[in-house]
This record gives C-alpha cells, structure tokens and sequence, in this order.
C-alpha cells in the first residue's frame, strides 16, 4: 500500500528554443542569404523581434523569431488537455536591407534614377527571399505559411523589407513521432 497520495501529472522537460526553433532559423537563413544577388556582408539570427539597422550598406540579411503563441485547444472545446497534444504557432521573420540613397553632404538630393534602382532591387530581394522560401529544404516547413511582405524604410540610408511566415510546432516537451 503507498502513502504517496494522489498523482501529479508532470509535463515533460521542455526543450529550449534553440533546440525547436533554431535549426529552423538557421536553415531558413542560409537559404535567404544565398538567394540575395548582390550578395549581403552580414547575415544573422536576430536576437529578438526587432532589427539594428547597423551594416545596411555592405547589405544584411536576417531571419528571427517574432512570436510564439500557442494555440488555445480548451477554446476549441477540448475537454482534456493531454500537454502533448498542444500546438504552438511560431511567426518568423525573413528581411533585408541595403543601402539607400540619402542628401549628400552639399545638400543636393538622390537622381530619380538611384531611387529607381533602389526601389527595383528591393522589389528583386522580395522575389528572391520568397522563392528562397519556397524551396529551403527545411523539414517542418510543409506547414507554413508566407502571410506578408513588409517594406521598410527608406531610414537613416537603409531600406529593405521582411517577409512575415506562420507554421505551426508540437509542443516543446514531446516527440515529433
């Protein structure tokens, strides 16, 4: 006979993010960096959701993690909530930047011409990061989607854009089969 009393479910011991999401992060940016022509100086897993617009002139790529939800099954009219069983949405982002032209130091403003220029390589990075999506071989990948492109800028000499895409991950703390 056992006097422990009553058990306890106990979740199983969560993976980290760089053990769920990071592979991801990675792969996603090595596709993202080698469809970018011109090629970029910089590319990086940003830590956090937002981007420093540091190095846009030798060009940047990035990719990072803009949230993590989980998806509410007892809202759904779940009745048991198996800790295996839960879903969570990640939401990435996938951007650019690159230089941009600015007044110059006698104060004369950017030839229509270079604003083109730069507003048609931006459209060219757009086009290229998507398909670099499409086609990245990254497993977990067959359940996403690509929602938004987002312009950006022109700011501080940069301009550029970032894809916004969704997929969904199994819970942190469970087996994948």
């Amino acid at each position: 006979m056992s006097l422990s009393g009553p058990k306890t479910l106990v979740a199983p011991a969560p993976l980290s993010i760089t053990e769920r999401i990071g592979p991801i992060l990675s792969e996603l940016l090595g596709c993202a960096e080698a469809a970018l022509d011109p090629p970029v100086a910089r590319a990086y897993i940003a830590p956090g959701n937002t981007v420093a617009w540091d190095d846009c002139c030798n060009g940047q790529v990035w990719v990072c993690l803009l949230f993590l939800e989980s998806l509410a099954l007892a809202k759904m009219g779940a009745t048991h909530m198996d800790p295996c069983g839960l879903v969570w949405t990640a939401t990435f982002g996938i951007g650019v930047l690159r230089c941009s032209s600015t007044i110059d130091d006698r104060g004369e403003i950017a030839s229509a011409d270079a604003l083109s220029n730069e507003a048609l390589q931006m459209l060219a990075d757009e086009a290229a990061l998507c398909q670099a999506i499409y086609c990245c071989n990254v497993a977990p990948l067959n359940r996403y989607e690509l929602t938004r492109w987002d312009p950006l800028g022109p700011e501080g000499g940069c301009v550029g854009g970032e894809w916004t895409m969704t997929m969904q991950v199994n819970n942190y703390g469970c087996s994948d089969t």
